[in-house]
């Protein structure tokens, strides 16, 4: 098993210039130089305290105030490290790294057992002094191997991966150790549910999981680990706590270790130094821009990534270690392809395919094929329209003037009493908050086709299909079509060639993109062409997926770890038409022959696959990420007195030998000469957070043939060390070399051609991933007569 032991670098801003000693502003006493009795005491007790908050953040309040917290303050005072197994802080701290560790003298098995189930937080706030204030400091985590030194270890290790009641079975003791790596899963809807039960099973034991989203109830004919009282609640917390309800006190297995983050992981907060505390990084996501994060991030801290992706009945998974396979960028997206998560259409609605799925799905609940699970989101509306119905008396003769009031009522709880509802629940909100519709919109719109429906020489105000419609003329058509198709008589499902089924849904999705401030509105026909390349989500395929998924990542780990066993990783594809392919038949010589002795046909027989493999391409010398090497400085400087200006004339001219440097922020430009010189004057923290963490950006200049990736660190005590320039410039002969290595490199020249080529296969063969099918597979025949011509969106 392993044991896990907490490192802490202090930063250089809380350092004293001479010999790198704590500083004095950090510890009491203007006089203390170096690390003495009293102040090393007194940063383990901040220590102590701050892991104390930590954990008892990360336990969610379970009382951890008799926990014990092991501290060891480093020689000079720059870090500390950590442990909950007392006596084995001292014992890992004289130990090689990478070896074994025995159990120290007195304590038990289980005692060890029990202290390592407390979750590996990634940050902690320690307090220094009033003058230095509180610092947010990553946690960087070391595993070590403990030595079991009675046989009845083994058997606890190998009771802990084990699930009752299955006939899962380890050969050799480095799966155990594969098992006890740390695992982040980002994304926990259809495949990340189905990721992190299979993970589990399987006996993983360090898992972290990310998902933005809440709930929702369209959620749970498909996300498993999710019931009706967990709507609206955090899916990453929700899941884990699901899977934790497993582990019953009569069950013998240990429990995982699993931490919820209900986060983005595009933030800025979780860089290279958080990805690089996993052993790998498995990808259950449903956007192309945070997968390319993903993929960015794993490329610089060197962490290998399984990318899986599902629409429909088609699915891939795609292993993708650097270096040495392709990936996820190594082939470019169509922007014009995009996946979509159900979990988002309803609650928080952020596209127009989003209002367009929702508009669909409500179409259904009224004129289509009427099927509703118990409870789920629509189920208001058939209450309602029953209650309406039962008030107005329904009758031939003013049968079109209940169905106007009917589609009064439906549209005021739509668009006002419903998000009036949500605006409630929801207190935050990352975007603008949605604004409920005026309730004299819907009445004025049904009074007017009223008017018409009234006048026998009145006619019926229509919309033009191909132009934007107005809030007047969107409420007309929404109350219009409802009429339309509610006198039909007879439930008709949504075909993209009913006019009146798509002025419909064009009505209630333009509505609710008004509502949550969605742009630019889309016309009749556009929303036709929307709606009819929707495809949902099978729950089968996210689940063969993620079984996909598991089994590659240990392949990846063994290939990580310099292992050869088991088999090298492969690309994995669920196909909806099976794959067919042709194989030699075996046979004996003289089955060969022909009657007359001479040679005869070979005979072929041809197999069919819905799950097939094939060997992951490698790197592509073409790839940005694959090739996003930058000689790397870090440059600490008070951010609140450096201007654009003195960074640039002090840092990138005099330090880098740069001429007339560009400033890139990720894609934003920060600083150009001659089109950006009214930042001169402006302060760098300018463009930092407000917890001023570094500042990552990347320079491109004519006097140098690649681009340097320059970290900035705000340091407000360093004009005192270097009073002459201001700045403090690390890591530079070690970049200067770097960019001689870099331009002796041969790098190919990209093929337009070739990349346009790609795209095409990607586009037609890969579902959701993005990345093309390797070379050595066959191409898969998808049938054409299922689908239409249109571009299919993915709702996962």
């Amino acid at each position: 098993m392993h044991v896990n032991v907490g490192h802490i670098v202090f930063p250089v801003p809380i350092l004293s210039q001479e010999a790198q000693t704590v500083s004095v502003k950090r510890v009491k006493r203007e006089g203390a130089q170096g690390v003495a009795a009293d102040d090393a005491r007194f940063v383990r007790e901040s220590v102590v305290a701050a892991v104390r908050v930590a954990l008892r953040e990360a336990v969610d309040g379970t009382s951890v105030d008799d926990v014990f917290i092991d501290v060891h303050v480093h020689e000079g005072g720059k870090g500390v490290s950590f442990s909950f197994v007392k006596g084995f802080l001292s014992l890992s701290l004289s130990t090689p790294a990478g070896t074994e560790v025995c159990i120290p003298a007195g304590l038990t098995f289980d005692e060890i057992q029990n202290a390592t189930g407390f979750p590996s937080f990634t940050q902690v706030r320690l307090h220094f002094s009033d003058e230095v204030g509180g610092m947010e400091l990553p946690v960087y985590w070391e595993k070590r191997v403990v030595c079991a030194a009675t046989p009845t270890a083994l058997v606890a290790v190998e009771g802990r991966i084990k699930t009752p009641g299955t006939n899962i079975q380890y050969a050799a003791d480095k799966d155990i150790v594969l098992l006890d790596s740390r695992v982040l899963v980002v994304g926990a809807g259809g495949i990340g549910c189905e990721l992190l039960k299979v993970l589990v099973l399987y006996g993983f034991s360090d898992i972290d999981v990310f998902d933005l989203d809440t709930v929702d109830a369209t959620n749970l004919n498909r996300q498993f680990l999710f019931n009706r009282d967990d709507v609206g609640q955090s899916k990453s917390a929700t899941a884990r706590q699901a899977i934790m309800n497993w582990f019953t006190p009569a069950n013998p297995r240990r429990p995982p270790n699993i931490r919820a983050h209900h986060a983005n992981i595009k933030d800025e907060a979780y860089g290279k130094a958080f990805f690089a505390q996993f052993a790998v990084v498995l990808n259950a996501l449903d956007n192309v821009s945070a997968r390319q994060c993903v993929n960015r991030m794993c490329k610089q801290a060197g962490v290998p990534l399984v990318e899986s992706g599902t629409m429909g009945y088609n699915g891939q998974v795609q292993p993708i270690v650097y270096g040495r396979y392709e990936c996820y960028d190594c082939h470019p997206k169509a922007s014009g392809k995009q996946t979509l998560a159900v979990c988002t259409v309803h609650a928080r609605p952020t596209t127009m395919v989003h209002c367009v799925h929702y508009a669909k799905e409500l179409y259904e609940r009224l004129f289509g094929d009427g099927q509703q699970d118990a409870g789920d989101e629509l189920t208001f509306v058939d209450d309602l329209l029953n209650q309406e119905k039962e008030r107005q008396g329904i009758n031939t003769e003013n049968g079109k003037l209940n169905l106007h009031n009917l589609a009064v009522s439906l549209g005021c709880c739509l668009f006002v009493s419903k998000i009036e509802e949500l605006l409630s629940i929801k207190s935050a909100w990352p975007t603008q908050p949605p604004s409920p519709l005026e309730p004299t919109a819907i009445h004025g719109a049904a009074e007017q086709l009223k008017a018409a429906c009234d006048n026998p020489q009145g006619v019926v105000p229509r919309v033009t299909r191909d132009c934007l419609m107005s809030l007047n003329e969107t409420a007309l058509l929404f109350v219009d079509a409802f009429v339309r198709c509610a006198s039909r008589g007879q439930r008709v499902a949504f075909r993209k060639e009913d006019d009146d089924a798509v002025d419909f849904v064009a009505g209630v999705s333009n509505l609710r993109a008004l509502i949550f401030h969605i742009s630019p509105q889309q016309s009749v026909e556009e929303i036709r062409s929307i709606a009819g390349a929707i495809v949902p989500a099978i729950a089968t395929t996210n689940a063969v997926i993620a079984a996909g998924v598991v089994q590659q990542a240990v392949r990846v780990l063994f290939v990580s770890r310099g292992g050869n066993q088991p088999p090298e990783p492969k690309m994995i594809y669920v196909r909806k038409v099976p794959q067919v392919r042709r194989r030699r038949l075996s046979a004996n010589p003289s089955a060969v022959l022909g009657g007359n002795g001479k040679l005869g046909l070979v005979r072929w027989v041809s197999d069919m696959y819905l799950v097939h493999s094939a060997p992951p391409n490698p790197a592509s010398d073409k790839c940005l990420v694959c090739r996003d090497r930058h000689p790397t400085v870090d440059v600490y400087l008070n951010a609140k007195q450096v201007t654009f200006e003195l960074f640039v004339h002090r840092v990138l001219q005099q330090h880098l030998n740069m001429h007339e440097p560009t400033i890139f922020h990720g894609a934003s430009i920060l600083y150009e000469k001659g089109d950006y010189e009214a930042l001169n004057s402006t302060p760098l923290l300018s463009q930092m957070k407000d917890d001023h963490r570094p500042l990552d950006l990347l320079v491109d200049d004519l006097d140098h043939d690649v681009e340097w990736r320059v970290v900035v660190h705000h340091c407000e005590e360093l004009k005192e060390q270097v009073p002459q320039s201001g700045v403090v410039v690390e890591g530079l002969e070690e970049a200067l070399k770097f960019e001689s290595s870099l331009l002796a490199m041969p790098i190919s020249t990209a093929d337009p051609a070739a990349i346009d080529a790609g795209d095409a296969v990607g586009e037609a063969n890969v579902p959701a991933g993005g990345c093309t099918l390797s070379k050595a597979a066959v191409p898969v025949l998808i049938d054409s007569g299922d689908e239409d011509s249109d571009e299919v969106v993915e709702i996962d």
